[in-house]
């Protein structure tokens, strides 16, 4: 079972991710303000608030991260044709990527990715899972 500390992460990044979103703010995003057609005036480029996710990512630890993005994978694979059959699965597929592509790759697309949709369909279909191997389990379960 997944740990409180990385649903309480979940939970943080979801919410970032909205504000994010009702800010207007997104990766590699730019101000509106130009001081030519085309190109964004320096001042407000660098007056930008850090985004909240890419705040929020840089608190946790390479674990956490790695987590975070096997639920993020979870919640996106549900309802479509994948591969991941199981949190294990995406578990598996995020310690890979993070193992190749280090963390601050992962942390990049992790942050590009529409995490208030992703990690609570993750959550829930963990949750699901979860409920669905103790019924298989329990005693007077048919099997």
């Amino acid at each position: 079972m997944i740990e409180s500390e990385i649903v309480r992460h979940a939970a943080l990044l979801t919410a970032a991710d909205g504000k994010r979103k009702s800010q207007a703010l997104h990766v590699g995003g730019l101000a509106t303000w130009q001081s030519a057609p085309g190109q964004p005036a320096a001042q407000d480029v660098l007056s930008l608030p850090r985004d909240p996710v890419e705040v929020a990512l840089d608190q946790v630890s390479d674990r956490t991260l790695v987590y975070i993005m096997a639920l993020m994978l979870y919640g996106k694979a549900e309802g479509g044709a994948t591969a991941l059959n199981s949190f294990d699965d995406a578990l598996r597929a995020a310690q890979t990527h993070f193992e190749a592509s280090g963390r601050a790759r992962t942390t990049q697309y992790v942050q590009s990715r529409p995490l208030s949709r992703y990690l609570p369909a993750g959550l829930a279909r963990l949750n699901r899972q979860a409920e669905s191997a103790r019924a298989r389990s329990s005693p007077g379960s048919k099997p």
